[in-house]
């Protein structure tokens, strides 16, 4: 029997972190993929099957949600375009088990989600060369939009440095945000190019997040798989990944920076590349081709 045509969609916006990370990880696992004009309203089309289906075949749709429009996300995006796009696909797959209960508390049939995680693309490159890791430098990667809790960030950058410690915050921020953290003591890297971003990371010796909340945190993935030791909240998608040891209970500068120097003094080396390997690549798109293959509610 010919295995049913299948494809993967993504709702994100090409020039987004996931989609781009999503859009490398498939290529270098040998995926074939198409976009049409068709598809554009939803985003990249993902075909994993050995061939394209005929237009007009019936086709098994699953559809990747990195984080949905619910609170305290619901400033990025249209949930009710979201519910109707869960409704219509076969399977909606889902990065983390914080945001599967998302979805069931706002009325998604549960049999319909499915959690598998994320490709993260830097355990199958090779790592920087040759880079002098310095333990007391500690790293904060990202956009500073509200959900991030950048007022947090300047203030566990503030405290870190009255302890010693160097900062830097990789990733494009705004004048405003750039200027504060700035004042706080933190140096600011915005290199967008890939090799140099990991070789940013990859000098730093512990990583800090700040977030109200992420569906699963692509940077901190990043960052562990390069071997900074991670301070994270005990909330959301850090759960699925992080040792209760490496997570901070409340959101205040006080949590934080208490978790850091416990984890500097006792020699924490974090929890390595070893623990993400649940994530690699070619693991998770061998999950999505065994879903999209079998049985479907």
């Amino acid at each position: 029997m010919t295995p049913p045509s299948f494809s993967l969609v993504f709702n994100l916006d090409p020039g987004v972190t996931w989609a781009a990370s999503l859009d490398r990880c498939a290529a270098r696992s040998g995926i074939p993929r198409l976009a049409t004009p068709e598809d554009d309203r939803t985003g990249t089309v993902v075909y994993l099957g050995d061939r394209l289906p005929p237009r007009g075949a019936v086709r098994r749709e699953l559809y990747f949600l990195a984080a949905c429009s619910l609170p305290p996300n619901d400033d990025e995006g249209d949930w009710a375009e979201e519910a109707a796009n869960i409704a219509r696909v076969g399977a909606v797959l889902l990065v983390s088990a914080s945001e599967r209960d998302k979805l069931v508390a706002a009325g998604s049939p549960p049999g319909k989600l499915h959690v598998v995680g994320a490709p993260l693309q830097v355990l199958t490159d090779p790592g920087p060369a040759a880079v002098r890791r310095v333990r007391r430098r500690v790293c904060f990667i990202g956009q500073l939009r509200p959900i991030k809790n950048p007022a947090l960030e300047v203030e566990v950058v503030r405290t870190l440095r009255s302890h010693g410690y160097d900062c830097v915050h990789i990733g494009w921020i705004d004048r405003d945000w750039r200027d504060r953290l700035e004042r706080a003591g933190a140096q600011i890297v915005t290199e967008s190019r890939w090799e140099a971003y990991l070789e940013a990371v990859a000098h730093c010796g512990f990583y800090v997040a700040t977030s109200f909340s992420e569906s699963l945190c692509l940077s901190a993935l990043e960052a562990v798989a390069l071997g900074c030791v991670p301070v994270v909240p005990d909330h959301s998608g850090f759960r699925d990944w992080c040792p209760a040891r490496y997570r901070y209970t409340a959101l205040t500068v006080q949590s934080a920076v208490e978790r850091l120097l416990a984890l500097d003094a006792a020699g924490e080396s974090g929890p390595g590349a070893a623990a993400l390997d649940h994530y690699h690549p070619h693991r998770f798109f061998g999950r999505i081709d065994a879903l999209a293959r079998g049985p479907l509610p």
